[in-house]
């Protein structure tokens, strides 16, 4: 238990007072063991959200485990965590315990958010290009984007494009033109 890479607790399920955590636990989160054993994640002010915690409480009495819950947890920095939450209802020494683990996706929901900005703002600019600008594929020259200078330039609708192919759609006078376009661009990395 206290070994394990995966950040554990053990809890009592009447008051919530911590029985034991893992090292992991304790570096994930920052605390020092002395200020966690014997005290509630609640009086601890783990929880950012008390309602977050009464609601996994009672999904856990309900159902005997809470299995991949949001949440968020405050790190003893005072940095707000967000966690995967898992518990199970066991037993140990005769008494009925919580087992959990609360898994930190901070960086990977920081990523998630960075990479929805980044796609926003690539749309914006792809949209807002005076230049007419297409996304097709390489197989087979069908468009799986066109902006708005595209569709007026060449008279499609966006609607119309997507899904199409540009030899079809008369972008380009036969396939032997876009094939012979298609090997410079495989040869150089650009035309």
């Amino acid at each position: 238990f206290r070994e394990s890479p995966q950040p554990l607790a053990i809890s009592a399920i009447d008051d919530g007072a911590v029985l034991d955590v893992s090292d992991a636990w304790l570096g994930t989160y920052g605390y020092a063991r002395e200020q966690v054993i014997g005290r509630g994640f609640a009086e601890l002010g783990l929880w950012v959200d008390i309602r977050e915690r009464h609601e996994m409480r009672e999904r856990l009495l309900a159902d005997g485990r809470v299995r991949g819950a949001e949440c968020h947890w405050r790190r003893a920095s005072g940095e707000i965590a967000d966690v995967l939450f898992y518990a199970d209802v066991v037993t140990l020494d005769g008494h009925r315990v919580m087992l959990s683990t609360g898994i930190d996706i901070t960086a990977r929901r920081r990523q998630e958010r960075l990479l929805a900005e980044s796609e926003k703002r690539f749309a914006t600019i792809f949209q807002a290009s005076p230049v007419p600008v297409a996304i097709a594929r390489i197989e087979d020259g069908t468009y799986v984007e066109v902006n708005d200078a595209w569709s007026r330039f060449f008279g499609w609708t966006r609607e119309e494009a997507l899904g199409a192919n540009a030899v079809a759609l008369g972008v380009w006078p036969g396939a032997s033109e876009r094939d012979q376009f298609m090997a410079v661009l495989r040869e150089h990395g650009f035309h």
